[in-house]
């Protein structure tokens, strides 16, 4: 805490970088979920140079925080997880990256407990007002992190793994495949001020953020998520043209008129529901691979009716 000029006094609390372990600072084991042998431990590529660079080049606190389901137990005994554990620590320290500390929940999911992420009981030693968990980040490769993150007040950051991230995805800040990309997303500078004033009548606190937040721009998602929405103008065209030609037809029988008539509306409909679709999604990258899944969906359904006036046409 800095003292400064007119009775102001300048704030510093201190960041956190919550980090998971299995999946996220070493592989995880498919099936088992499960990392007993040091055979077992590799760590996740570019971990280190990341990590050191965080360390020694930002003024984040570096905290663990892992779920290690039935540690203890005959099923995960303790000594399996202390030398992969001490093994995992001391390539780390060999590294130059020290954890301020560690957080193990020993439980399984069904018992439901607090301390098991998401829950934060063993993480309220930071929830005393004296940490900036605002601008601090939970980093991990489950929908419980991001949960967790939530439940702190924190941002969070997903890790792809072996389980998606189903709808809360669009619930973090970031979702990566590499820590290169976490990496060079929290070197970015990120300044902040917060000016407190006390006196007798009034106690002001002010804090600004003097950087605008980065929002990492997926182009490969925003080509994908335009080539369909061009797809869906191409094929609505090649709806109408078939609905046309199926007019130009004679003899027409006309229940084979009305099912084209139907069928061009439906295609019209799906169309309109995809450029709706788009609009509303437009203004808030990132742009999530669900968003491109259901433009998609809207234009296999109109191509399924296009395909059925096409029919209709022929028949004819």
């Amino acid at each position: 805490m800095t003292r400064m000029r007119h009775g102001f006094t300048r704030i510093f609390m201190k960041k956190i970088l919550f980090l998971d372990r299995d999946g996220v600072l070493i592989n995880e084991v498919p099936d088992t979920f499960q990392i007993d042998t040091l055979e077992q431990m590799v760590l996740l590529p570019g971990l280190l140079r990341n990590l050191h660079k965080i360390r020694t080049q930002t003024d984040y606190l570096l905290v663990m925080v892992t779920n290690q389901d039935g540690l203890g137990t005959d099923i995960y005994p303790q000594e399996n997880f202390d030398r992969v554990q001490g093994k995992l620590l001391q390539i780390l320290e060999n590294e130059g990256i020290v954890f301020d500390a560690i957080h193990v929940d020993k439980s399984f999911e069904h018992e439901k407990l607090p301390t098991r992420k998401p829950g934060t009981a063993m993480l309220t030693e930071y929830l005393n007002g004296g940490y900036d968990l605002a601008n601090s980040y939970v980093v991990g490769d489950r929908h419980t992190d991001i949960i967790l993150a939530k439940n702190l007040g924190a941002r969070a950051i997903g890790i792809r793994g072996l389980l998606p991230f189903g709808e809360w995805e669009q619930q973090a800040e970031l979702v990566v495949d590499t820590w290169d990309e976490i990496g060079e997303y929290l070197m970015q500078p990120h300044r902040t001020a917060v000016v407190h004033r006390k006196t007798k009548e009034t106690d002001v606190r002010i804090e600004i953020d003097l950087d605008p937040k980065f929002i990492p721009l997926r182009q490969n998602h925003i080509s994908l998520y335009e080539n369909h929405i061009s797809l869906c103008q191409n094929h609505f065209r090649q709806a109408e043209s078939h609905f046309r030609q199926a007019e130009s037809h004679f003899p027409f029988v006309q229940t084979d008129k009305l099912e084209a008539e139907k069928h061009f509306r439906q295609a019209e409909s799906h169309f309109r529901q995809a450029i709706n679709h788009f609009r509303q999604t437009e203004n808030y990258p990132p742009l999530y691979q669900t968003d491109n899944l259901e433009v998609g969906n809207h234009f296999r359904q109109a191509q399924a009716h296009i395909d059925q006036i096409g029919f209709n046409e022929n028949k004819a």
